[in-house]
Order: structure tokens, then sequence, then C-alpha cells
């Protein structure tokens, strides 16, 4: 399984009824984009956010993804 499908379905799996992207921005699949709306965002700040999308990339930065590039916004 690819990085890009890893990442996608981890993040499915922690944000339920999320709006999910997953994509390559460098053709090498170590460096992606992120974009996550989310209702559980609701109240948090941008920082807030992105660390909850760092908690589950964290891993995958251990398995060789190099750098994301994140975009969060709060789904209503």
């Amino acid at each position: 399984m690819d990085q890009i499908t890893i990442l996608k379905n981890s993040l499915t799996e922690r944000f339920l009824d999320s709006d999910i992207e997953v994509f390559d921005l460098a053709e090498g699949q170590d460096y992606l984009g992120i974009k996550v709306s989310s209702p559980e965002f609701q109240g948090k700040s941008l920082l807030e956010q992105h660390r909850l999308v760092m908690e589950i990339v964290d891993e995958s930065l251990k398995q060789g993804l190099h750098a994301v590039q994140i975009k969060t916004s709060v789904k209503k």
C-alpha cells in the first residue's frame, strides 16, 4: 500500500465524518499535501487543529515521509 493511501486511511479512521484529501506534492510520495475539514475542529485554534492532524502524520514521518503541508478547516 502506498504512503498516500496509508495516511488517508489513518486520517479517515481518526476524523470520522470529515472531508479528507491527501495528495503528492513532489511526485515521490515523500512530500504530501493534507486537507482535513472536520466538525471536531470547532472551537479549536489553527495550531490545535494542526496538532491533531500531526498526531496521525507523526508515524508516517518515522517511516520515511519527509514533509507535509497541512490545511484544516471546520466542517459544518
